[in-house]
């Protein structure tokens, strides 16, 4: 009857806690998510475009955009590791740019799903 069936729908739900199929210790990093604003000649030098591909190959999402104060803003997400990579590529920019500072913040987890995108 109903009830037995509500029973079955529970017990998966019950074995799918924390325990259930947990990778090694370890395997699942942290997500961070950081705003980095760089500073220098970053704007009218292929920053933005850089700093996606940075993104991608480290599996980073957010975006990336040039302000009004002639900084680019980026905002990335994922693991410790991967980001602390994008903040290193950000720090030295594509061949036409010269970074002379980033600034470091943390922020909100960005939600929802996506890539990387580049804003106008």
């Amino acid at each position: 009857g109903a009830g037995g069936g509500a029973a079955d729908f529970r017990e998966p739900a019950r074995r799918s806690g924390y325990n259930h199929g947990r990778p090694a210790a370890g395997a699942r990093p942290m997500t961070v998510t950081r705003r980095l604003l760089v500073s220098g000649r970053v704007q009218r030098v292929g920053f933005r475009a850089f700093a996606a591909g940075a993104a991608r190959r480290e599996g980073v999402r957010g975006f990336v955009r040039n302000l009004d104060d002639g900084r680019v803003e980026a905002v990335g997400e994922g693991d410790r590791e991967a980001m602390d990579r994008f903040q290193r590529a950000l720090r030295k920019g594509p061949p036409l740019s010269k970074v002379l500072g980033i600034r470091v913040e943390d922020a909100a987890p960005l939600g929802g799903a996506g890539g990387f995108v580049v804003r106008t």
